[in-house]
């Protein structure tokens, strides 16, 4: 019986033991998961980064082909403005607006209701875009030609780009 005892407390001693070798070994493997997931975190930022900068640097650039103010409308004075794609990649919507002294939006859908006999808008949506693109758009000018002061050029524009 003495010797089926010792076995006895020595199974007890060894499976104590290997329940704590086995803690052990689960705390460490769980610090693993952590310092792999945090890796992960990031490559994934680091990839992200590397688009985004690439996406930039191929980024269109637009030009202005063509900039006149048009008083052949009584209602408003407007600004033409021809506006053409000079590179980059094609571009499922391009949203264009206008901003600066005597600004007073952009010309949107014909709308019979307005006083304006269109929609006035903050932007209008041109629709795709692909390099050597042009594209028309009119902006309607302050009458107050002190806000305007004498145009030699159209107002500045602002293309919003939405990645396709």
């Amino acid at each position: 019986m003495d010797g089926e005892l010792i076995t006895a407390i020595t199974a007890v001693f060894v499976s104590v033991v290997g329940m704590v070798y086995a803690g052990s070994q689960a705390r460490t493997a769980k610090a693993a998961a952590r310092s792999a997931e945090t890796q992960v975190e990031l490559m994934r930022r680091q990839i992200e980064g590397e688009e985004k900068a690439r996406f930039e640097g191929s980024g269109p650039t637009f030009a202005v082909s063509s900039a006149v103010v048009d008083k052949s409308n009584a209602n408003v004075p407007r600004a033409v403005l021809s506006l053409r794609q000079e590179s980059g990649q094609r571009l499922a919507s391009l949203a264009i607006s206008a901003s600066g002294t005597g600004v007073e939006g952009m010309r949107g859908a014909r709308d019979s209701d307005s006083p304006w006999e269109y929609q006035r808008e903050d932007q209008v949506d041109v629709g795709e875009s692909t390099q050597g693109a042009t594209h028309e758009v009119y902006v309607d000018l302050s009458y107050d030609t002190r806000a305007t002061g004498t145009i030699r050029s159209a107002p500045g524009f602002s293309p919003v780009v939405k990645r396709i």
